[in-house]
């Protein structure tokens, strides 16, 4: 090896004795290897001449290193048009590059293209006691969350806080803030079990044990401490609260509420995300009123074991405030809907039992589905679904839907103001020029960003019984992004789409086993 790396690298190994870290070709990459070429083998490297690449957990919470770093990866349109202006310049007039793209019969603009959008106007946002505010030019209702009654509240009266002793004060001052922030937004809340919990170390087993023996079946909601976050910790609190002693659960690091200036900003925030596990509703839109349910699917895949978790969540409500969700494990060779139709079944059964009958309509927003699946899911999966139906009703025969809603894509969408670029507001949508040919697609900007780029997300309606013309999906596409319980603003996607990757998440990387179906009505996940 000393020789090797001698030869090859010129470079010599200052410690004969370390360990090689070893890269194992995976099998798949066996397979792929052309016959006639060597095997792929084991490589050996060495430790010495390895660094580190990313960024480590210490950088990420370094405000200063995040900074620095978003002045290279969040760049303004203004910045980013002059960067691809400057690049199709360096392509064009370089001989040879534009020689070798015309053997393919390509060529490159000098600028991008322009084109018509089209806008959906802001959407009025409605609260407890049918008080309505309009989302905005930013689409952002944030600050009216703190005056404005929810529409369904629960109030909080059998509750457990842990917490260790360390944080006992954090732990007094979080609950009066509580207390007083609450009633606000129509929430009433009592003091905790026994005035909370106190913990003699942060140790998992403490934690644990205290639980295990304070929860009763009459307890609405867990509330953990801990001095700061910790994966094993979550994993195992999330793990008892979701699969052996089902209640909705909270964990808070203490360090995000024990700042004065934002603690009563952020007990807000985790006093409505409470409200929403418990099962109640924060605000809605004004969605079309007709027999709809909207479903999300997304799926986690575990890389070490070789199993996916697919989620299904669905709406159980016309205003699309109630949802309703379900996970199945899946293996890499088996079709999706071998394993998620039980569960779409038992959606269309759950929507029946609270609105008096099955929806008439039904539309599935399907993530994490790239350009080679599309045609699959077109052909197949609608079909499998479509077979679903007869479960319920030899009869039952609803108008379904199907969008793949795609974030990962590479085009970026400006609005031109004057000589200038800027970011297209929320509600953008663009449904020609840079479509595909062969789809129903369009692109939909949701979001507001304050640094650099806003990115559309692509929505591909790859089955469609609806009979809808395109503006009435893209409005609707639009109104679910301002459903997501966990922002005060609108997300890149659906609102189902969002939580059914919550929820995969969760079960895929901390619960490892399903959930109790106690929980099935509550948004647990957030």
């Amino acid at each position: 090896m000393c020789f090797h790396v001698r030869s090859a690298y010129n470079k010599d190994i200052t410690d004969v004795n370390q360990p090689m870290l070893v890269h194992v070709p995976k099998k798949k990459d066996i397979q792929r290897q052309p016959r006639g070429k060597p095997l792929l083998e084991r490589i050996l490297l060495v430790p010495e001449f390895c660094f580190l690449t990313g960024l480590s957990d210490s950088m990420k919470a370094d405000f200063r290193v995040t900074k620095d770093l978003a002045t290279h990866t969040r760049i303004t349109p203004a910045q980013r048009h002059l960067s691809i202006r400057k690049f199709a310049e360096n392509v064009n007039s370089h001989p040879e590059a534009t020689k070798e793209l015309a053997k393919w019969g390509i060529t490159l603009a000098s600028d991008i293209v322009t084109f018509q959008g089209r806008g959906i106007r802001p959407l009025d946002i409605v609260f407890g006691n049918k008080r309505t505010h309009t989302a905005g030019e930013e689409a952002d209702w944030g600050r009216q969350l703190g005056r404005c009654p929810v529409i369904t509240p629960v109030d909080i009266r059998n509750w457990i806080l842990v917490f260790p002793n360390q944080d006992r004060a954090v732990a007094n001052e979080f609950v009066q803030v509580m207390m007083q922030e609450a009633p606000k937004m129509g929430i009433r809340v009592q003091p905790p079990v026994n005035g909370g919990m106190v913990l003699q170390n942060v140790r998992n087993e403490s934690y644990i044990s205290q639980l295990r023996s304070s929860i009763v079946p009459e307890t609405q909601l867990v509330v953990c401490l801990m001095p700061r976050g910790r994966d094993d910790l979550y994993s195992a609190v999330k793990t008892l609260c979701c699969h052996e002693q089902p209640v909705p659960s909270q964990m808070i690091v203490s360090r995000t509420i024990s700042d004065r200036k934002k603690q009563r900003s952020v007990v807000q925030k985790v006093i409505l995300q409470i409200n929403a596990k418990l099962g109640g509703e924060l605000w809605s839109v004004a969605m079309p009123k007709m027999n709809l349910m909207v479903c999300g699917i997304d799926v986690y895949h575990d890389k070490l074991s070789g199993k996916s978790i697919a989620a299904l969540v669905s709406s159980m409500n016309p205003q699309c405030t109630r949802w309703y969700s379900r996970t199945c494990e899946q293996m890499s060779n088996q079709e999706l809907v071998d394993s998620l139709g039980p569960c779409f079944v038992a959606a269309i059964k759950k929507f029946a039992e609270c609105n008096q009958g099955p929806p008439n309509r039904i539309v599935l927003f399907r993530d994490g589905v790239g350009d080679g699946q599309l045609a699959h899911v077109s052909q197949h999966e609608a079909a499998q679904l479509e077979k679903c139906f007869s479960n319920f009703s030899s009869e039952y025969k609803p108008k379904l839907s199907i969008v793949v809603v795609q974030k990962r894509i590479n085009q970026r969408i400006f609005g031109i103001e004057g000589r200038n670029l800027k970011n297209p507001p929320p509600g953008t949508v663009v449904d020609h020029t840079i479509t595909r040919f062969n789809w129903y697609d369009f692109f939909l900007v949701s979001q507001h960003v304050r640094q650099g780029t806003v990115s559309p997300t692509h929505y591909v309606v790859v089955h469609d019984d609806s009979g809808w013309d395109c503006d009435r999906m893209q409005r609707l596409s639009y109104m679910l992004t301002h459903l997501y319980y966990n922002w005060p603003g609108t997300v890149r996607v659906p609102a189902p789409c969002q939580y059914a990757h919550k929820l995969a998440y969760l079960q895929g990387q901390n619960l490892k086993k399903p959930f109790d179906q106690a929980l099935a009505n509550r948004l647990f996940y957030l």
